[in-house]
């Protein structure tokens, strides 16, 4: 029977030690979340927020030349004069 015991704690002292493991990996990827995961994630918003700003002001400079294009290309046009 005493080996039953001792077994038994053996077994509850390797579960504890596991926990322990675990809660510890645990903490130290919350805090990684927190440290790296927020500033990552502002960044990520930053840039895509860059981005469309560059690529509106891209669509707007080609609408803007292809309208002077255009004007251009109205003003050309030879009048006739009767």
């Amino acid at each position: 029977m005493e080996h039953l015991g001792t077994t038994a704690a053996q077994i509850d002292q390797f579960t504890q030690a596991l926990f322990g493991k675990a809660e510890s990996v645990l903490i130290v990827c919350a805090i990684l979340i927190v440290v790296v995961g927020i500033p990552l994630y502002w960044l990520r918003l930053k840039a895509g927020r860059g981005l469309i700003r560059v690529i509106r002001s891209t669509r707007e400079r080609r609408q803007a030349q292809k309208s002077a294009t255009n004007t251009d290309s109205f003003e050309t046009v030879p009048h006739c004069s009767v």
